[in-house]
């Protein structure tokens, strides 16, 4: 079945739990500024119903939204995949991909060529191929074929030419994914 030592082939199970999984990976990859002004507004909530002489009752539902935003940074995301979740009722799927020479191939049809992948994403489980914000291939790793996350990471990196990034919540970024975050929207911006 395999073709070249470049060649892998890939099955994911679509059930709530991966749906949820994917948007939240989406959402930490692409939505940072989003994430950033979540933030800046849980604090002024906290901030103002502590610090600000306002009637008790706006303290108390201020300080719980701002304790609320603070606890649930990805509350967008979860929102967006519980849409999906009801709209598929509980159905699961399953979708094969096969990367080789000419880039990933979906059971669906869709062709993504290596030079047309934004961004690699990896986390414990699985590894993510964004072509765009709205369009990625979720490979999870247990059921890579064959068997070997550690070459198919690096075969990825090399053929596509990008590094490979951690999903990151609102309190792991550094200076540098804030940098990156600010190129993000500006590219954004001139699309």
């Amino acid at each position: 079945m395999q073709t070249s030592k470049n060649h892998f082939e890939a099955k994911v199970i679509f059930n709530d739990e991966t749906i949820r999984r994917m948007f939240r990976t989406e959402f930490y990859t692409y939505e940072g500024m989003q994430r950033l002004v979540w933030l800046a507004v849980a604090f002024a909530l906290v901030m103002l119903a502590l610090f600000v002489p306002i009637p008790t009752v706006v303290k108390v539902l201020c300080l719980l939204v701002g304790c609320a935003m603070f606890a649930m940074p990805d509350f967008l995301s979860r929102v967006a995949a519980e849409g999906v979740i009801m709209q598929r009722g509980g159905a699961e799927s399953t979708v094969s991909c096969r990367i080789n020479a000419g880039g990933v191939d979906v059971e669906n049809g869709a062709h993504i060529p290596f030079d047309q992948i934004d961004r690699l994403v990896e986390d414990d489980q699985y590894f993510y191929l964004f072509q765009s914000r709205q369009m990625a291939v979720m490979i999870p790793k247990g059921s890579l074929l064959p068997a070997n996350p550690e070459r198919f990471a690096k075969v990825l990196a090399k053929e596509t030419g990008k590094d490979w990034q951690q999903p990151k919540s609102l309190w792991g970024l550094n200076l540098k994914d804030l940098i990156q975050m600010v190129k993000d929207r500006f590219h954004r911006g001139e699309s």
